[in-house]
Parts: C-alpha cells; sequence; structure tokens
C-alpha cells in the first residue's frame, strides 16, 4: 500500500517536537531526535512512530488537544492505512 509522508518531527528532548523538511532513519532512530532522559529511553531498538493523519484529525474532531508533534516517539504523519 502506498502513501506519503506529510511531516516528520524531531526535537533536542521532549515535546512537543518540531517540524523538519526532511529526515533519515538510522540504527538509532530518527536522526537529529533526542530524548529527555536518556538512561531510560533510546538505544538501537527506540521506536519510529507512524500516525495516520486520519486518526489526528479524527481525535482534534473529538475535542482532544493533538496535533502533529504532540505525540512522542519520532511521529512522522502520514496518511497511509493501517
Amino acid at each position: 500500500m502506498a502513501g506519503t509522508i506529510i511531516q516528520v518531527n524531531v526535537s533536542p528532548g521532549g515535546l512537543p517536537k518540531r517540524a523538519v523538511a526532511s529526515g533519515f532513519i538510522a540504527t538509532l532512530g530518527l536522526r537529529g531526535d533526542k530524548h529527555a532522559h536518556p538512561a531510560i529511553h533510546g538505544g538501537p531498538r527506540k521506536a519510529v512512530l507512524l500516525i495516520a493523519a486520519e486518526n489526528v484529525e479524527e481525535l482534534t474532531h473529538l475535542g482532544f488537544p493533538v496535533f502533529p508533534g504532540r505525540f512522542g516517539r519520532k511521529p512522522h504523519h502520514a496518511r497511509v492505512g493501517l
């Protein structure tokens, strides 16, 4: 199934994350993204999270204060059937 990545987010540690023009996924996750507490987060098994844009839109419609970048773990917001 094809999809389009519409946003990639990183932070120096913590939330919210900010949008960047592009990203590269390496062994330790999304390059340029850091953790506020590296002793308990991160490493070669850290997650890269794909969130369907439709899900963010639905949560917003339901009144949740969410937006791309509000979620942790390097979210990529994509229009992809998951």
